[in-house]
């Protein structure tokens, strides 16, 4: 992945092996397989890009048997305020997605966007994006 850095970390990406997104996404698996706490993956984070947004987990469907609208509630909330301390922007894309469930979660898995919650999702990202530039 060939890699080209602004100030505000907006890349254009392209496949390349060994590239800064190659050792980002090392970083991030270590992050995850280390156990590191989420001060520590922020400053981690930060030090590669001073700007980050955060987009919140998005709805599942009521009707989906294995994950709750209210767990995915107190994630949400809990890393909001651990993002909000630390200066990272939000981008709520659960709020987004749960104005119409039924058009934008898939009603065969009630968990992964359809393509119509994918492009609210994609302008929801779009408009975050631009925010900051």
């Amino acid at each position: 992945v060939r890699v080209t850095r602004s100030p505000l970390c907006t890349s254009f990406i392209r496949l390349k092996e060994g590239s800064f997104y190659d050792r980002l996404r090392q970083k991030m698996n270590d992050i995850v397989s280390l156990g590191y706490t989420q001060k520590e993956v922020i400053k981690i984070l930060k030090s590669y890009c001073p700007k980050i947004i955060f987009s919140l987990t998005t709805p599942v469907d009521p009707k989906n048997p294995y994950h709750k609208q209210s767990t995915i509630n107190k994630f949400n909330k809990q890393i909001s305020r651990i993002l909000i301390k630390n200066g990272i922007i939000i981008n709520d894309l659960n709020s987004v997605i749960s104005k119409n469930i039924p058009e934008y979660i898939s009603q065969e898995d009630y968990i992964h966007l359809t393509d119509k919650g994918s492009k609210i999702a994609a302008i929801s990202v779009a408009n975050a994006i631009k925010k900051i530039l």
